[in-house]
């Protein structure tokens, strides 16, 4: 039931009711984030949007140069989300003002568009992860960057030899993360320095002291740390 200023009832909503609906503008393929009430997400368009979900207003927007399909991470008063120009942005989540930008290098490199024949989902954005005052995320151009979250310095780069839109898994010291290389990598998130890697093309779960990675063989393995 709708009430003053659009506003819905949901006691009086079967479920399974769409209760409202936010135009975006344009294709929206991030994932969301939801924080204390705050829809965050991008769209095709470069537009990242801060959707207050009790008016259903935008709180703020913030314009990138690329598509926007990685998942925002809140962390603390900033909100962290790439994007296809090729930069990491940490936003403020009062007003979406910039507080720092880092360049991924990737701003040149296109996407793999979809076929039957290539087994390559590339849809999706590395998205960052935190830890200890440490973002971490994958980049295109083949690298896994740990940058500080305060300054937006990089602490360190690793390496690989495809393309990184895995989202990175920091459990015990360690950065878990796959590249279109082939491999899953456990990196030092210290150091940056490479503890092992696996043969296969994949994310990592990590739990309970155990890395899951699926391969495209169809099977789920469980790795030791």
């Amino acid at each position: 039931a709708a009430g003053s200023g659009g506003t819905v009832a949901t006691e009086d909503v079967d479920a399974g009711t769409t209760l409202w609906t936010y135009e975006a503008g344009s294709e929206i393929w991030s994932p969301l984030t939801l924080a204390d009430d705050i829809l965050y997400f991008g769209t095709d368009d470069g537009v990242f949007t801060a959707l207050d979900v009790t008016t259903r207003l935008p709180r703020w927007t913030f314009t990138t140069g690329g598509r926007v399909r990685s998942r925002a991470v809140v962390a603390g008063e900033t909100v962290l989300v790439a994007s296809d120009d090729g930069r990491l942005y940490a936003l403020s989540l009062v007003d979406g003002s910039e507080r720092w930008r880092f360049e991924l290098g990737s701003a040149s490199s296109a996407r793999r568009p979809p076929a039957t024949d290539a087994p390559f989902y590339d849809y999706l954005h590395s998205s960052p992860t935190v830890g200890e005052g440490v973002a971490y995320i994958g980049s295109a151009d083949g690298h896994l960057y740990a940058i500080d979250l305060s300054t937006g310095e990089e602490r360190w780069r690793f390496s690989t030899d495809g393309p990184v839109r895995s989202t990175p898994a920091v459990v015990g010291g360690r950065v878990y993360v796959g590249s279109r290389d082939g491999h899953v990598y456990a990196v030092d998130s210290a150091t940056g320095r490479e503890v092992w890697r696996y043969d296969t093309f994949t994310a990592a779960a990590v739990a309970n002291g155990v890395v899951y990675v699926a391969g495209l063989d169809g099977v789920v393995r469980a790795i030791k740390p």
